[in-house]
């Protein structure tokens, strides 16, 4: 499910990833890392379990563990890819963390909207603080009642 350690020092992940193994994207940016629980559905998070691998590896990414980090050296990736991808932002966090400042998000959207040759794609948890513009929309939903089909606004939902 996960790659190797070898794997992942030679991907850099965490930071951007050209070839995702995530079958609905073809790339991922994390600006941010780490995110706590807001809900039933991240009790069994992907991000957390792949991060808690790596606490005290030295140099590593996630040698501290999964506590909300910005990086912000990675603001600017997208925009060295030319080629469109579709990229999934914040892989490895939730953008819309109540830490993460506004002013840092503003940042990333103005990536984004620089990079139009990319197709963002963004999922929260946090739709209190979800305003996105030209971007792909999703949510993971759980049991937590702001997480329900129906409780999101004005956008249309689709379930598989």
């Amino acid at each position: 499910m996960f790659p190797k350690v070898s794997e992942h020092r030679r991907r850099k992940t965490g930071q951007m990833a050209d070839k995702s193994a995530i079958e609905w994207t073809e790339a991922t940016w994390n600006p941010v890392t780490g995110c706590d629980k807001v809900s039933p559905g991240c009790a069994h998070c992907y991000a957390e379990t792949f991060a808690e691998r790596f606490i005290g590896v030295p140099g590593h990414p996630y040698e501290q563990g999964f506590a909300l980090k910005l990086w912000p050296h990675r603001l600017e990736h997208p925009l060295r890819w030319k080629r469109p991808r579709m990229i999934f932002v914040n892989s490895m966090s939730d953008l819309f963390h109540e830490r993460i400042p506004d002013d840092y998000i503003a940042q990333i959207f103005e990536v984004m909207g620089a990079a139009g040759q990319h197709t963002f794609q963004i999922l929260t948890k946090r739709l209190q603080r979800y305003e996105p513009d030209r971007i792909q929309r999703g949510t993971s939903w759980d049991d937590a009642p702001d997480t329900q089909p129906g409780r999101v606004g004005r956008e249309p939902m689709v379930s598989r």
